[in-house]
């Protein structure tokens, strides 16, 4: 996937109903399937968390997920904050998935917490939105 010129990942889908066409579209639900219910709980076992984070095909809805993956992270590390966009908070954890995967391990450490940070987020938004479900901020200012 080309980087977006400046550096800046870009969100190529705005639809949360549908999942984009990418190499884990089978495996991907979309924003409006998601409750909080099915988000893991911060100290659930890794295969339920990889299972999560596969449902989210990061690669197919952004430019550059790898580097909104570590703008986002650095800004944890050194501020705690996390974005309030599902599909950043989704990517970010799609992204520690992939990121494990090729490394050979779980998160460890800081990682693990960053990992817990987001699917605590990500339950957050969803609890907050109720059954309405949450869309993108594209969404919910047009809607």
């Amino acid at each position: 996937m080309k980087p977006v010129p400046g550096g800046r990942p870009a969100l190529r889908v705005r639809n949360r109903i549908h999942v984009p066409d990418g190499p884990y579209r089978a495996l991907a639900r979309a924003n409006a399937e998601l409750a909080a219910v099915a988000v893991p709980a911060q100290d659930s076992p890794w295969e339920d968390v990889q299972e999560f984070a596969l449902s989210y095909d990061g690669y197919g809805y952004w430019t550059d997920v790898a580097e909104l993956a570590k703008t986002v992270f650095g800004r944890w590390a050194r501020e705690g904050t996390l974005p309030a966009s599902l599909d950043e908070l989704r990517g970010c954890l799609f992204h520690e998935l992939r990121r494990s995967h090729h490394a050979g391990y779980e998160p460890q450490g800081r990682r693990a917490a960053y990992v817990g940070a987001l699917l605590g987020a990500i339950a957050a938004l969803l609890d907050a939105a109720g059954p309405a479900g949450v869309g993108c901020p594209a969404e919910a200012a047009a809607g």
